[in-house]
């Protein structure tokens, strides 16, 4: 068990500096022609002949029952497909800070709804660990961004929808799958509806320079390959509550990397939250490696 939790929390926290970092990638892309719709597509896509190539070399089964089958196409359309759709968007009405923080409340989803319906214990550390790490993502609350209704709206919903892929793994059958195939498939679905929307939309942007191809290759092994694989990962060994939590050093991950390598300016206020949202990482890591022995016991959930 205390193993299980190390592997869980070392993975949750490689995924969120991987996605922390990843934005760097796409705006090199950005500048040869892409955007955050051909970046998704693309991203899922070459990551489906990456992981296709690794589940191979694993020697693992890429069959799916009808269930397993029904669950992963509403989770990747409703949960991957939707965040990446729904929080890219807001960032056309409201600032980006602001959509950031609205976009971080799935942690107080997923812990809720975990407590409500699936009677995981509402535990102290955990309260306070999200509490910090959501105090310091308010300190990023941009005071320039417009208060757009549709914005706010559309970043909410990236929240939820994002809940709904930590939930969705846990909760059901696709919890049981190894996490290179559960990424495997997930990019496939992910890649078919992003064409299709994009194309009917207009906003599918193939005519891209190399240099921005080489880029969301690039993207595709950093976040496609290895970040949801990872995420995913986290989420069977520890729970989606923990792996939320910690989830929230990946906005951090990008504000350290944007100070040093593009420059970016941050307030005194802005490195306290950065502190804040570390301490509750931190916080929740160290309780969940304490508490796995208690845990060993523990009857395991239902699923749907």
């Amino acid at each position: 068990m205390q193993k299980k939790n190390i592997v869980g929390i070392s993975s949750a926290i490689v995924s969120a500096l991987l996605f922390g970092t990843s934005p760097i990638v796409a705006k090199l892309a950005y500048a040869g022609g892409s955007n955050g719709f051909t970046m998704t597509f693309t991203r899922s896509l070459f990551s489906v002949l990456f992981l296709f190539l690794i589940a191979k070399a694993m020697k693992l089964s890429l069959r799916l029952n009808k269930r397993q089958l029904l669950t992963l196409l509403f989770v990747s359309i409703a949960g991957n497909f939707a965040t990446t759709a729904l929080l890219y968007t807001s960032f056309q009405y409201i600032g980006v800070g602001l959509a950031t923080v609205l976009h971080y409340i799935s942690p107080v989803i997923v812990m809720v709804i975990n407590i409500l319906l699936f009677g995981e214990k509402a535990r102290s550390w955990k309260i306070i660990s999200l509490l910090l790490a959501f105090l310091g993502m308010l300190t990023f609350f941009t005071k320039s961004g417009d208060t757009h209704l549709l914005g706010t709206l559309l970043a909410l919903g990236s929240a939820v929808s994002y809940a709904i892929i930590y939930l969705g793994i846990e909760h059901t059958t696709l919890s049981t799958l190894h996490h290179v195939t559960l990424t495997f498939y997930t990019n496939i679905f992910v890649s078919i509806v992003s064409f299709i929307v994009g194309q009917v939309s207009g906003l599918l942007n193939l005519r891209m320079t190399s240099a921005a191809w080489g880029y969301s290759v690039i993207l595709a092994l950093m976040v496609g390959v290895a970040a949801f694989a990872l995420l995913n990962h986290a989420i069977v060994l520890v729970g989606a509550s923990t792996t939320s939590v910690i989830s929230m050093l990946e906005p951090l991950t990008g504000i350290v990397v944007g100070y040093l390598i593009l420059k970016e300016s941050y307030s005194l206020l802005n490195w306290i939250g950065c502190g804040l949202i570390l301490l509750g990482a931190t916080i929740i890591s160290v309780f969940s490696l304490k508490s796995s022995t208690a845990d060993q016991g523990k009857p395991v959930q239902n699923q749907i």
